[in-house]
């Protein structure tokens, strides 16, 4: 979290700052301006990755309020112990590593966005994150690939957001 906001991110809000070149709306929604808060929570394409994970571990309880700052949002999950926390940090580090890295695919390669392909990543880096040592005798999973049921396109309706058969 720290790194994201003292090093800072060259989202669109941070491009304009410095009189550079730069989006008028996030790439991944088409919707709202790209501030490095919006980005990893407030998108409508990271609130649908936010969900399927946090629904996935139990928790959609924390799923993040659409104008929540990542600092915010962040400091208030709590959990039981240090481990937990930790276990905590890391995932959450992972879930805005592998959408921002979705994002640049999106800015710099003309990728689609694809809740899938986020899901993917994460399923995938966890794997190697966990082999690194990052998580500390963790019990959780990350949602099969087979299991999502979002892929992204630019909406009219705000209820075709839902997921398959509702």
């Amino acid at each position: 979290m720290s790194v994201l906001h003292v090093v800072g991110c060259w989202t669109a809000d941070r491009l304009a700052r410095h009189g550079m070149p730069h989006p008028a709306r996030c790439p991944m929604c088409d919707q709202g301006t790209e501030t490095i808060d919006h980005l990893l929570l407030g998108c409508v394409f990271a609130r649908q990755v936010w969900n399927v994970v946090l629904t996935d571990w139990g928790r959609p309880d924390w799923l993040p309020l659409v104008d929540a700052s990542l600092a915010d949002w962040w400091t208030s999950l709590v959990v039981q112990n240090k481990k937990k926390q930790r276990n905590l940090n890391t995932v959450i580090t992972l879930v805005c590593w592998c959408i921002w890295r979705h994002r640049n695919s999106v800015v710099f390669d003309v990728a689609t966005p694809s809740v899938a392909r986020v899901q993917h990543w994460i399923r995938s880096e966890s794997v190697a994150w966990r082999r690194a040592g990052l998580f500390h005798r963790v019990n959780f999973s990350f949602p099969s690939v087979d299991t999502v049921a979002f892929e992204w396109s630019v909406l009219e309706s705000p209820f075709s957001l839902l997921p398959s058969g509702m």
